[in-house]
Order: C-alpha cells, then sequence, then structure tokens
C-alpha cells in the first residue's frame, strides 16, 4: 500500500478516497484502512511504503517520482521494472559460525557468470519497453 502524508494525517474517523488514476473507486474511513492494512502486516501479506517519504529522498523526484514494484522493496520510476534475481549466497560459505568459515570464491565467481547471464535473458523476454 503506498501512503501519502496526506493519508497519515487524517483523523481516525475521516472519509478517504481510493483512487486509481485520479478515479474514485471507493470511500473508506482511515482507521478502518488503516486496521485492514495492518492485519495483513501481521500476515506477513503486505507492506506499507510511505510515498511522499520516498519521494523526498529521491534524487530524480524533480523528473520522474517514484512508485515501488509490487512487493514493495523497490523505488522505481513509471513504466520501471524489477527483475529481482534469487540470492543464494549463504550455500557458498564452507562451515558457516565457526573459526573454519570461509566463502568458496572460485563457486562465485561461476555462479556470478550464470546469474547475471539469467537476469539478462529475463529482462530480454519481458514485457518492459523501457
Amino acid at each position: 500500500m503506498l501512503v501519502t502524508d496526506e493519508f497519515m494525517a487524517r483523523r481516525s474517523r475521516s472519509l478517504w478516497d481510493l483512487t486509481f488514476s485520479g478515479t474514485v473507486s471507493k470511500t473508506v474511513r482511515a482507521r478502518a484502512m488503516g486496521s485492514h492494512h495492518a492485519r495483513d502486516l501481521r500476515c506477513g501479506r503486505a507492506r506499507c511504503d510511505l510515498l511522499d517519504r520516498v519521494n523526498a529522498l529521491n534524487t530524480l523526484a524533480y523528473c520522474e517520482p517514484s512508485t515501488t514494484n509490487p512487493c514493495g522493496e523497490q523505488p522505481l520510476p513509471p513504466y520501471g521494472a524489477c527483475l529481482p534475481g534469487l540470492d543464494q549466497s549463504r550455500q557458498l560459505v564452507a562451515h558457516p559460525f565457526t573459526e573454519e568459515a570461509r566463502l568458496d570464491e572460485a563457486e562465485l565467481a561461476r555462479l556470478a557468470g550464470i546469474a547475471v547471464r539469467f537476469l539478462d535473458n529475463v529482462i530480454d523476454v519481458s514485457r518492459f519497453p523501457l
């Protein structure tokens, strides 16, 4: 959920319009919206991103305001795409949490090439033209 400073300043009993592209789809009480979202947060199903705070820290906000990917972890410009890879680097540590712990650098170098090629292929087949 993208939350603006205006929403955060609302009184709990005030009404809030749910909008997309300038069209109001529903009007809800701000408190009910917050309570619903809090339930989702406890279940690990949702995120709350403070959109105005993200844009205040965005050095390109004057020309490309941010939003986030569906998971909410990556601020993106309009039409931006997040194509994350899976990080399994912990499997490259031999004898973790011991004095003999070490990183298998040869295996890391081998897998890095494969991972970069994989993500490059993901970009090639994505539907995001920009």
